[in-house]
């Protein structure tokens, strides 16, 4: 079904011999129902009566039928920018289904400005319209004061008559808003946020903006995504060993919550990538050295390590580590970096201390804490940055043979695509919104 919503003003119904506003809506848009609000200066019954009769001549000279409600409006003043209750009425005569066109000629233009403000604050899928004047070279033109008038007289019932209903561009104003909260949720790696914004409007929901930034939150969430979905895009993620890949991944997302300001997340996510970092150099570099040893199997596969495996590699080991016999154990950031020196490893030692004594300390002080006001946050945020460039130090070049492989700008260059499929996507709906009728 098709409504038509207006404002009733002082050119409705007809004026000089031409339809008002909403009756010239009415005549090229054909609504199954005319909805008109009314304002009390407005609610007088001959008024209402003229109106009436003005769309049932209309309607029997197109031979159809128009159903016609009207809503009193509480507003003494309508030149008083004022709360018109406009979303209310629109609550109770809204459905999806349905296509809703809204008369914004009518009216004083704080009526008006306040029906566009609900349309575009709600996100209405409305058609907003504007009729031109008739005799755009008369300043005045008469309108009808006595609600008598012969509608055979009107100038609008010949066939050479001008449609003078134009749509208004109205959502160009919620786009442009959309599009720099947009910009700054993306270029504050908030894809989170950007998508709360996208889903809001019906408009581009499911575009491949949508995708877009839905895949950028994956990535972020350390989330598979189906590879299908990157063809729309041709977009290259890492591609290496499954190990590198995990490392890498996961270091960009860390990264991210430092480039977020959010350091103390940083500092608390430190333990995997650390744990994976010094397990993989491990590997690369001991195992080749003394490839007979069990306990390599148990870190490929991060199987649980017991005492005869540490003793495999010095029998004075799981002493001076404090282990059991008999006991199993998941290795930890300080019994790796033990083992570092057991195999004389100095590679990148000094990075994985800094980080080990971030762990130890910030790390663990972090996650005991319930009262955060009691953190030194200038020391967090030192230690932050300070653990990512070593992180990243470590991963350039421990990971140099993969390096055409791995993209460490990997959100930097998705929030570029993003950036510049927002530009796209404003354009096109902009294009979109403008329909002469």
């Amino acid at each position: 079904m098709k409504t038509l919503i207006s404002f009733i003003g002082n050119s409705d119904p007809i004026r000089g011999d031409y339809d008002g506003p909403m009756l010239h809506i009415t005549r090229h848009y054909r609504p199954n129902k005319v909805i008109l609000l009314l304002t009390k200066r407005m609610q007088v019954k001959e008024r209402i009566v003229f109106l009436n009769q003005s769309l049932q001549h209309l309607a029997k000279y197109q031979s159809r039928k128009i159903d016609v409600d009207f809503i009193n409006l509480d507003v003494d003043n309508p030149a008083d920018f004022i709360n018109f209750g406009f979303t209310s009425i629109f609550d109770e005569i809204y459905q999806d289904d349905d296509e809703f066109l809204v008369n914004i000629t009518s009216g004083t233009p704080q009526m008006i400005a306040a029906m566009c403000l609900e349309i575009v604050s709600n996100n209405r899928k409305v058609k907003t319209i504007q009729v031109h004047n008739p005799n755009p070279k008369s300043k005045v033109v008469e309108a009808i004061h006595e609600f008598v008038y012969d509608f055979e007289q009107n100038l609008d019932n010949l066939e050479e008559a001008l449609n003078r209903c134009f749509i208004t561009d109205i959502y160009s104003f919620k786009i442009a808003q959309q599009k720099q909260i947009l910009q700054n949720t993306i270029l504050a790696y908030d894809y989170e946020g950007a998508l709360e914004v996208i889903q809001s409007n019906p408009y581009i929901q499911k575009s491949n903006l949508f995708y877009l930034i839905e895949y950028a939150y994956h990535c972020d969430k350390l989330r598979n995504i189906p590879e299908k979905r990157l063809s729309l895009f041709d977009i290259q993620r890492s591609k290496s060993t499954k190990r590198v890949n995990n490392i890498v991944h996961y270091y960009l997302s860390w990264e991210l919550e430092n480039k977020r300001n959010d350091h103390i997340s940083t500092i608390l996510r430190i333990t995997p990538i650390l744990y994976e970092l010094a397990t993989y150099i491990l590997l690369s570099k001991a195992k080749p050295k003394n490839p007979n040893l069990s306990i390599w199997e148990y870190l490929e596969n991060d199987k649980k390590l017991n005492y005869d495996l540490i003793a495999e590699i010095d029998p004075d080991l799981p002493k001076n580590l404090g282990i059991l016999k008999h006991k199993s154990f998941f290795a930890s950031t300080h019994y790796l970096l033990q083992i570092f020196k057991a195999f004389d490893i100095e590679d990148y030692l000094d990075d994985l201390k800094q980080l080990r004594d971030v762990e130890e300390n910030e790390r663990n002080h972090i996650a005991h804490q319930i009262d955060l006001t009691k953190l030194n946050m200038n020391k967090i945020k030192t230690k932050s940055n300070m653990s990512v460039k070593c992180v990243k130090n470590i991963i350039t070049q421990l990971f140099s043979n993969y390096l055409t492989h791995i993209n460490l700008n990997f959100f930097e260059d998705i929030n570029q695509r993003i950036l510049d499929k927002i530009k796209e996507t404003e354009e096109l709906l902009w294009h979109s919104t403008k329909d002469e009728c």
